[in-house]
């Protein structure tokens, strides 16, 4: 579904802006399109290697953390920090 998209996106872009200090949607859309037909950090990490994205020089643990808010998106775990807010008086 999008919301699990978008919601990976996201978390994945965060973690290139805490990482790297740049926000770059388009990067984690990449990353996340990488990640999203792996079944394993491993494959993910070795996917990353064989990828144009080695460039950019993540390190091991960066990616377990990428490969960590894929799974949780996949699975379900990640849900939108937007609340409705519903006040009845």
């Amino acid at each position: 579904p999008d919301d699990v998209v978008n919601v990976a996106v996201d978390k994945v872009n965060g973690l290139l802006e805490s990482f790297m200090g740049i926000n770059d949607t388009e990067l984690a859309q990449t990353i996340w399109e990488l990640g999203s037909k792996k079944d394993n950090p491993s494959d993910f990490a070795m996917a990353m290697d064989n990828s144009e994205l080695k460039d950019f020089g993540f390190t091991d643990d960066f990616i377990f953390d990428l490969w960590g808010a894929i799974s949780d998106a996949k699975s379900g775990r990640l849900t939108k920090d937007v609340q409705e807010f519903n006040e009845q008086f």
